[in-house]
């Protein structure tokens, strides 16, 4: 019995912690008389993914001219995220770019920065309350509609799928299950079910197990997050990398860009294969995410690829 397993590479694995040009349209004309200073605040940079991030956001601050100020963790807690992106204002920052702890909980905050005139750039967490500037921030329904294709067209007769969700309190979480649930409308020999994991490392790994040993024709398991590590031992068929590179690069282009006026609308076309979307009544470039499986695992873009250089 073959079993698919598709994962999304993202903050943490289940065996551990998981250059373009600008706009054709839009771009402004940044501020020439003195450096902008971006203020950055994540939730937490201690997983491969984050770290990676860092470096690159570093090598994005010096190709566009600006200072960045931080990152700052606030190790996942909301409240003192909020006191950071607090003082990163007070200090006179221009801007700030964001990866929100919380998705409703960050609203108070952008309120703030929006009565002080400093936009915010969200990157790979999109609020579900408040205004950004603009939010960084893959496809996350494509992501489980890649993952959904991917184990339909390589499975054969009638069986299940496990799905092994992230936390749905997360729109990433959300919209990965959604994307994936809906595509599969279109291979009706194959049922889902579904497990609740919220990232959780050991319940997603006795989920698995559970699901392995209940289903005898369990014919896939699409997992919200997963390693490359994993492909290149044969023990993983493909997943989904969250593009580190684009999202540093892109966080800090835009968060320029607002600074000097940029103007962007739903339904814009990037340089980079995206598009902007509207999402809860903000606009995304909905970066889009590649597939990864043993053809291209080893392919240099990929930021998981970058680790130790």
């Amino acid at each position: 019995m073959k079993i698919r397993l598709f994962g999304v590479l993202a903050l943490i694995g289940l065996a551990g912690v998981l250059t373009t040009a600008a706009f054709a349209a839009g771009q402004g004309h940044a501020q020439k008389s003195k450096t902008i200073t971006i203020g950055v605040s994540l939730a937490g940079y201690s997983t491969d993914f984050w770290s990676s991030y860092v470096a690159f956001e570093k090598q994005a601050g010096t190709k566009y001219g600006v200072k960045l100020v931080g990152p700052i963790s606030s190790d996942g807690d909301a409240a003192k995220q909020a006191t950071q992106i607090k003082t990163l204002i007070d200090q006179g920052v221009n801007a700030l770019i964001i990866n929100p702890v919380d998705s409703a909980a960050i609203a108070p905050t952008l309120a703030y920065a929006a009565s002080k005139h400093v936009p915010v750039v969200s990157v790979d967490v999109a609020p579900t309350k408040g205004h950004v500037y603009m939010i960084v921030r893959a496809d996350n329904l494509l992501y489980g509609q890649s993952a959904c294709k991917y184990i339909g067209t390589h499975s054969s007769g009638t069986g299940h799928v496990a799905m092994l969700e992230g936390d749905l309190a997360s729109i990433n979480g959300l919209d990965r299950k959604n994307g994936f649930l809906n595509c599969m409308k279109a291979y009706p020999n194959l049922k889902v079910v579904e497990y609740a994991t919220k990232w959780d490392t050991p319940t997603a790994v006795n989920d698995a197990k559970t699901a392995l040993s209940t289903y005898s024709d369990l014919k896939g398991i699409y997992v919200h997050w997963q390693e490359h590590g994993w492909i290149r031992a044969g023990e993983e068929d493909a997943t989904i990398s969250q593009p580190a590179t684009l999202y540093a690069q892109y966080a800090v282009f835009y968060a320029k860009q607002a600074v000097s006026g940029a103007k962007y609308h739903a339904g814009m076309k990037t340089d980079h294969g995206s598009k902007i979307v509207n999402l809860l009544g903000n606009l995304e470039d909905a970066i889009v995410a590649p597939v990864v499986s043993k053809a291209n695992v080893n392919d240099p873009k990929l930021w998981g690829n970058f680790k130790g250089k």
